[in-house]
């Protein structure tokens, strides 16, 4: 994740190190202005190191507010900001 802040907002983009040297299509980066927040939720699908065996499917969220957090249910209400990277993974069938 990057976090700038310039003229009084913060930019958050998230950046992909899971896999280093891939190409991913991101959505742009969210600017949040003072007591704003974002919700950010991705997806992703693993298999093992060889390839074989199970897949492992993640579920990421990530709630980030610019400035202080007056209430620990604060990310219990709708974000300001919503970023859904959530995809549907497709179930593909090995042939042994």
């Amino acid at each position: 994740m990057r976090l700038r802040e310039e003229n009084g907002l913060l930019r958050v983009m998230l950046v992909d190190t899971q896999w280093p040297g891939a190409i991913r299509r991101r959505p742009p980066a969210v600017r949040l202005r003072p007591n704003e927040w974002v919700r950010w939720q991705i997806t992703y699908r693993q298999a093992t190191s060889l390839g074989r065996g199970p897949w492992y499917y993640s579920l990421e969220t990530l709630n980030l507010a610019y400035g202080p957090v007056a209430s620990p249910d604060a990310f219990l209400g709708a974000p300001t900001h919503v970023v859904d990277e959530r995809r549907q993974h497709t179930r593909y069938v090995r042939i042994q």
